[in-house]
């Protein structure tokens, strides 16, 4: 299918009128010079889109795409489940754990615990900027980051990965206060309090914009 005829032109599941309406204006959210709708790590934490965009579809090759059939609309048909398989629509709501505005897929610490997804993934951030090490390839996908993107975590074994877990290891401490934020989260949600001014999914009093 012609780009221009697709609805889904990386078919990761996620709508590109999705990715591209929370994405800045230039539509690359991690600056990596690839469009957030050809860009399969689109804020590039090591975490396919495929993977935090919510729908819990399978990717058993590892290439950043939904398996199955593709409609004639460019939308995998398994996000489209008792939908038309055509009809531009898709069958989950895209996640945003922390309830921001930004989709997991563009939120470099989707949890708003204040350590970074790449962190929380053992990803590698040498400078700290919540984006995986190294250059990016075609895809969008940082070289540091394995076939099929980072493992997701889960140190507790709750089924709730640690970038999405405010309590990690269940100890009943919030990660915000063992990460060494916890005087930024004054009423004790778990989350780091105010504002993100430049959009990353960093809150401004971790990130410093």
């Amino acid at each position: 299918t012609a780009l221009f005829r697709s609805l889904d032109d990386d078919n990761d599941g996620i709508p590109d009128t999705v990715e591209l309406a929370t994405a800045p204006p230039s539509g690359d959210t991690d600056g990596d010079g690839i469009i957030d709708s050809l860009d399969l790590d689109s804020d590039n934490d090591g975490l396919l889109d495929i993977e935090e965009a919510g729908h819990g579809e399978a990717d058993a090759n590892n290439d950043g795409r939904v398996d199955g059939p593709v409609g004639t609309d460019g939308i995998p048909d398994a996000v489209q489940t008792g939908l038309s398989p055509n009809g531009g629509a898709i069958d989950y709501t895209v996640a945003d754990t922390d309830g921001d505005g930004a989709p997991d897929f563009q939120d470099l610490d989707s949890d708003d615990d204040g350590i970074n997804d790449v962190i929380e993934s053992n990803g590698t951030d040498a400078n700290g900027n919540g984006l995986a090490d190294g250059p990016v390839d075609a895809d969008g996908v940082p070289s540091s980051v394995p076939a099929g993107g980072a493992t997701p975590v889960d140190t507790d074994g709750d089924t709730v990965p640690d970038h999405l877990d405010l309590d990690s290891d269940n100890d009943g401490i919030n990660d915000v206060v063992e990460g060494g934020n916890d005087a930024l989260d004054a009423n004790g949600d778990g989350m780091v309090d105010g504002n993100d001014g430049d959009g990353d999914g960093i809150k401004d009093a971790v990130d410093g914009a």
